[in-house]
C-alpha cells in the first residue's frame, strides 16, 4: 500500500506475511520479502509484477533494497546470503 499524508493511493495483495519492504528512490517500484522465501517488485503506478516471484533463496527474505539509480534490487535473508537482481 502506498498513500500520501491525506489519502491511500495504491494497495498491494500479498498471499504472504512480508518481512522487508523497499521503495525504490523514484517511487516507482515496490520490492517485499517474505517469510516463505519468495520477494516480488511491482511498478507502483500500474501494480504490474516487475520480477517473477523470486524463490533463490533458502530462507525468510529479510532485507531488500534499491540502488540509488533504481538498476538494482538487492535481496537479504537468513540463509546468509545477498543476491542481487537487475530491475531495468
Amino acid at each position: 500500500m502506498t498513500w500520501n499524508a491525506k489519502k491511500e493511493v495504491k494497495e498491494f495483495e500479498s498471499s504472504r506475511r512480508r518481512l522487508a519492504l523497499a521503495l525504490s528512490p523514484d517511487g516507482a517500484k515496490l520490492a517485499t520479502g517474505a517469510t516463505t522465501r519468495p520477494s516480488k517488485s511491482w511498478e507502483v503506478a500500474s501494480g504490474k509484477e516487475l520480477l517473477a516471484t523470486i524463490k533463490a533463496h533458502l530462507g525468510n527474505v529479510t532485507t531488500v533494497s534499491f540502488s540509488p539509480d533504481n538498476q538494482w534490487l538487492a535481496s537479504g535473508s537468513i540463509d546468509g546470503l545477498v543476491k542481487i537482481w537487475s530491475v531495468k
